[in-house]
């Protein structure tokens, strides 16, 4: 089972109500450095001689390595004339120079098509991260919710690898096979997130930005520890639409003696555990109320309590 914790907001009803995670594209994700990767001419084995048979073979494909230049004619032209003189044994200087900026070009075009065409839905090994809870939950006020992916969605998920931006060859450019690879990959400073990535095609115009499944695939609910009872309420209304068991949980920092701090409300609790979570929501509502009620400017903590 796979987690993802969700604020709570409009679009977290939405979601459970529609059956469908939202699939965020590079822009929208919270590290501006996603979906980053650096194409290198020195991972080839072949060195200069390779970089420019791959020139050869995407030109061969009808892809241009300088994409709004001449044209694909001029761009072999200008690759037989290149590999001509790394054949005769001349100077490589300028031709590393051609092939280097030409790279650079066509590394650029790449990284730009693979953003344009992939999205991706971020889950979690983890239900019980507090760091989790704050920067996706927003600070225990939303839910997490425990999923289970069907086989065909597992196939597009993957853990993701804490190694920062990886360095392809110009060679793996062709493989469409690997291209997604580089996409699995962030920064060790987000490692805490113990992140599972599902990255799939989506249409450019926004239309199909959802990963969509089927209610049964929500098994649990775990609400966070300072969930307010109207989110509760519009959290089973949307859930309670669309039928399904799930079974219910919350982060509970008053339970000392779990030591996960989780405590679960199965199927067949499912109504006492909704009581029971109502009554815990209300009283965290109510609470604030009160506290708003009874804050005056300069009054001490201790007056406070007294008051209430």
């Amino acid at each position: 089972m796979f987690f993802k914790y969700m604020p709570p907001n409009c679009y977290t009803i939405k979601a459970l109500r529609e059956n469908a995670f939202f699939a965020a594209s590079k822009e929208k994700l919270n590290d501006a450095r996603e979906f980053d990767f650096d194409v290198d001419l020195s991972k080839g084995e072949g060195g200069l001689s390779e970089s420019l048979e791959v020139f050869h073979e995407l030109l061969e494909k009808g892809i241009s390595i300088n994409p709004g230049g001449e044209g694909i004619e001029s761009d072999k032209n200008l690759v037989e004339g290149l590999k001509e003189i790394v054949d005769k044994g001349g100077s490589t200087r300028g031709v590393e120079e051609v092939v280097i900026r030409r790279s650079e070009v066509l590394k650029s075009f790449y990284k730009y098509l693979i953003y344009m065409k992939y999205k991706t839905v971020s889950f979690s090994k983890n239900n019980n991260n507090p760091l989790m809870w704050g920067h996706y939950a927003q600070g225990g006020r939303g839910l997490c919710v425990g999923f289970q992916p069907n086989d065909e969605q597992k196939v597009d998920i993957k853990p993701v690898i804490y190694t920062g931006k990886p360095v392809i060859s110009l060679r793996d450019v062709l493989n469409s096979s690997r291209e997604r690879d580089v996409l699995y990959h962030k920064d060790g400073a987000w490692g805490y997130e113990e992140e599972l990535r599902y990255v799939k095609t989506f249409s450019k115009d926004g239309s199909d930005d959802f990963m969509n499944f089927h209610r049964g695939q929500i098994k649990t609910i775990i609400f966070g520890s300072e969930v307010s009872g109207k989110f509760v309420e519009e959290v089973f209304s949307a859930l309670e639409e669309g039928g399904g068991d799930v079974c219910y949980g919350l982060l509970d920092k008053h339970i000392s003696q779990l030591a996960s701090g989780l405590r679960y409300f199965d199927h067949q609790w499912a109504d006492k555990g909704k009581v029971m979570l109502r009554a815990l929501g209300n009283d965290f509502d109510s609470n604030v109320q009160k506290s708003r009620m009874i804050a005056e400017d300069n009054m001490s903590v201790e007056d406070m309590l007294k008051k209430y």
